[in-house]
């Protein structure tokens, strides 16, 4: 069974007031200008020699990739015949120079993730402190593994052509094949999300290197090996 997503919160000693005959969390404090209530207030206290926040919860939200799919250099969806599965994800040039001409007609080969929508929901005014992706790598030309180069994307559902808005936002080696790895992006990428303006991720690299061939596992991939995005926010 794939999960879609779940959620750690840690609280974090809560600011709490008595409601309703008990203590409830109360964490919604808003700063008062002119009579008006404006911003959340951040409430801090003095613990272990430090300041801690006590207004906002630390969260750790993991979601699993909704769908995804391999895509030609000609930006169309690769047929079911060219894929292992529908949903794995190519990156690159096959090594073998002569592939072409034996019916290997899919060049630099790129791919797309996409993930739930309710992500712009729960990071919208969050505080992001970590952004990680996972991926799995399940075959590259080298036994040594591959580069995968990720970008990101905005499309709501699994398009017939790819398309990016960012390209190439971080490079990682794989040391093997079959290898799943936590890769931690920039934060801005949470923000990115929080806003709309980005909802998944591609593989794509502009180069006919072999190092930076292989396939991914997609949502073909399972609960195990389905790529996941992991933010940890407050809020």
């Amino acid at each position: 069974m794939v999960l879609f997503g779940y959620c750690e919160v840690e609280k974090l000693g809560n600011i709490k007031r008595y409601s309703g005959g008990r203590w409830v969390d109360f964490n919604d404090i808003r700063k008062q200008t002119n009579g008006n209530l404006n911003s959340k207030a951040v409430v801090r206290r003095m613990t272990g020699g430090q300041w801690q926040v006590i207004s906002e919860e630390r969260r750790v939200d993991v979601w699993n990739a909704t769908w995804s799919d391999s895509y030609s250099q000609d930006n169309n969806i690769e047929p079911d015949y060219k894929v292992e599965s529908r949903g794995r994800m190519y990156q690159g040039r096959y090594g073998n120079p002569d592939s072409y001409w034996y019916g290997n007609p899919w060049g630099r080969q790129r791919s797309l993730m996409g993930f739930s929508d309710s992500i712009q929901g729960a990071l919208s005014g969050a505080k992001i402190e970590k952004v990680e992706l996972y991926l799995h790598i399940g075959w590259a030309w080298y036994w040594a593994g591959a580069v995968a180069t990720i970008g990101v994307h905005n499309f709501t559902s699994k398009p017939s052509r790819f398309n990016h808005v960012r390209y190439g936002i971080k490079e990682v080696r794989y040391s093997s094949r079959e290898q799943g790895m936590w890769i931690t992006l920039d934060n801005s990428v949470g923000s990115w999300f929080a806003d709309g303006s980005v909802r998944g991720f591609t593989l794509l690299k502009e180069s006919d290197d072999p190092l930076y061939y292989g396939h991914w596992y997609g949502t073909d991939g399972g609960g195990e090996k389905c790529p996941k995005l992991r933010v940890t926010y407050y809020k």
